[in-house]
């Protein structure tokens, strides 16, 4: 029995002993890359909630000098684009906008990307929104051209963008483009604005069908039955002229002989 007892007692201080030895090799291994990443997105977040920007710049600074040039991403376009907006810096916000092109994308695409789980975006953008009025005010203070600020104010209202707002920020944005092309022609910022406009097309057609029952009443009601109705239609259409062509079939029954004349009746 005791020596039973000190074989447990043993086992268990073996076991205390392999555990404290496995977490001190643990605490001793260098941190991911992607956990380190991970960590300053978060405290990216709390940064935005605290309205800190000096502590949003140092951290984007440290992710940049760190991580940037590896394999890793650390913050998307429109990530970026929203942190040097929020914190005014609008000349590298700029030339961010211009260096991403179609080949960024593809060189950002096989990169180890940060963990969906981080809503780093959903705060910087709801930030964004709510100071929009401000930040459009710091762009128009700022050392920009003229030229820098219109884009700038444009490129910002697409983070404006919601479901219930769609077509309203839309058409101001479209607005806004076309009045800065004809302004600036040959500004390097065209190829980053993007402008939708639907336009009818001078020729169209349909077809349609229209169901229907009708109800008998009065003396009308003596002689015929209730009947339906089918139309089937076709509609042609060139700019504002329309033609509607269609057949009108219906199904009726008389409930008894109509006279009209000792010679005329109707069965």
């Amino acid at each position: 029995m005791k020596q039973n007892k000190k074989t447990f007692f043993t086992t268990c201080l073996l076991l205390l002993a392999h555990a404290g030895f496995s977490q001190i090799l643990v605490d001793s291994l260098p941190q991911s890359q992607l956990s380190i990443i991970g960590n300053a997105r978060n405290m990216l977040i709390d940064a935005f909630l605290q309205n800190d920007k000096q502590k949003v710049q140092e951290l984007h600074q440290y992710l940049s000098e760190n991580f940037d040039q590896n394999s890793y991403v650390t913050l998307f376009p429109f990530e970026k684009t929203l942190l040097f907006a929020w914190t005014g810096d609008f000349k590298n916000m700029l030339q961010y906008v211009k260096e991403v092109d179609s080949t960024y994308i593809a060189q950002m695409q096989i990169k180890i990307m940060p963990s969906s789980a981080n809503n780093f975006y959903q705060t910087a953008k709801q930030r964004v929104q709510q100071e929009f009025e401000d930040i459009l005010g710091n762009i128009q203070t700022s050392s920009l051209t003229q030229e820098e600020k219109d884009f700038a104010a444009i490129y910002l209202r697409y983070y404006l963008i919601t479901d219930e707002n769609y077509d309203t920020i839309v058409r101001t944005i479209n607005t806004n483009t076309r009045k800065f092309v004809e302004t600036y022609p040959q500004s390097e910022y065209i190829q980053s604005l993007d402008s939708y406009e639907l336009r009818p097309s001078k020729w169209g057609s349909g077809i349609g069908i229209n169901i229907g029952y009708a109800t008998k009443t009065g003396a009308y009601s003596k002689s015929f039955k209730n009947s339906a109705s089918m139309d089937p239609y076709f509609e042609f259409a060139y700019n504002k002229i329309m033609t509607t062509m269609g057949v009108s079939v219906s199904f009726g029954e008389v409930r008894e002989d109509i006279v009209i004349s000792d010679d005329l009746v109707l069965p």
